[in-house]
């Protein structure tokens, strides 16, 4: 990875080349993302964003002259590049991988609170959505296109929050690829702190507690996508836990993969996870481990 990353910010062209590329390749597109987080802790911000500006007209030029909507386009990138740019920034700000994540957490709970308060009727605000993606998975085969849409219906109250939680979920799984990139870069690679010391502090999980304490009085779906933002939280903070433990115990690489695609695949697994980050926060596993 060092030789790649060195390479890429040895000439802005090499940066812009790549950038477009990965951006045209949609499975490509959260590594482009990871790219420009680089770019800009390696770089600082106004010169990735010149780079991430050409390479952006470059894209636009294509793809408009391929057939696609320029709206489509410039919010395509805009929501590739942007979210995570401007987290990237935050960690060249702030200094602190830790405090760029608990902010992260914060612009997530409001993104979630205010989609819970701007959509009064979330099955009807959903349902054209719904319709579609049924459609698709109709038309994959093998499911039921019908069944889907009267599942998703039934979510309906809780999609705004899956979408924002899975929006986080990717926003700082780029962020912290890019960081991983910096760090093969930098003289002093756990400058902004190690990913693997990350920890949400016991405030969060004393939020988490309470709203899960006044949604079950309540029955509010607010407080519960709030919730499930939290809950998302504490699997990243258990997932860095996993990672301490490995660096720490010098296991394989592919033990620790296997938990996280294990984790993922099985919702119990998903929730010991969730479990295992929540007392972290509170009692600081790494340090009493340290201690024994």
């Amino acid at each position: 990875m060092r030789g790649v990353a060195a390479w890429l910010v040895a000439r802005p062209q090499n940066a812009i080349l790549v950038l477009c590329v990965t951006m045209l390749v949609p499975v490509l597109q959260p590594v482009s993302s990871a790219i420009l987080v680089m770019l800009v802790l390696a770089q600082g911000p106004k010169r990735a964003l010149f780079q991430a500006a050409l390479a952006g007209i470059a894209l636009l030029a294509m793809l408009v002259l391929a057939g696609n909507p320029v709206v489509i386009v410039i919010i395509s990138i805009m929501m590739m590049w942007l979210p995570v740019f401007l987290l990237a920034w935050m960690l060249a700000l702030t200094r602190s991988f830790t405090l760029t994540m608990q902010v992260s957490v914060i612009i997530a709970i409001i993104a979630a609170a205010a989609m819970g308060l701007m959509i009064d009727d979330a099955a009807t605000f959903w349902q054209p959505y719904i319709r579609k993606w049924s459609d698709v998975m109709q038309q994959a085969g093998g499911v039921s296109g019908a069944a889907t849409e009267a599942n998703l219906t039934e979510l309906a109250d809780s999609l705004g929050a899956v979408l924002v939680v899975s929006a986080w979920f990717i926003y700082s799984a780029v962020l912290m690829l890019g960081y991983l990139a910096y760090t093969r870069l930098s003289e002093k690679p756990g400058r902004f702190g190690w990913i693997r010391e990350l920890n949400f502090g016991r405030i969060l999980a004393f939020t988490l507690a309470l709203v899960l304490l006044l949604s079950y009085v309540s029955s509010s779906v607010l407080l519960e996508s709030v919730a499930a933002v939290l809950f998302a939280v504490f699997f990243v903070q258990a997932s860095a836990l996993v990672y301490w433990i490995s660096a720490e115990w010098k296991l394989p690489g592919a033990a620790v993969i296997a938990v996280y695609v294990i984790s993922f695949v099985s919702g119990y697994v998903a929730m010991a996870m969730m479990v295992i980050g929540y007392l972290d926060a509170w009692f600081n596993v790494r340090h009493l481990v340290k201690k024994t």
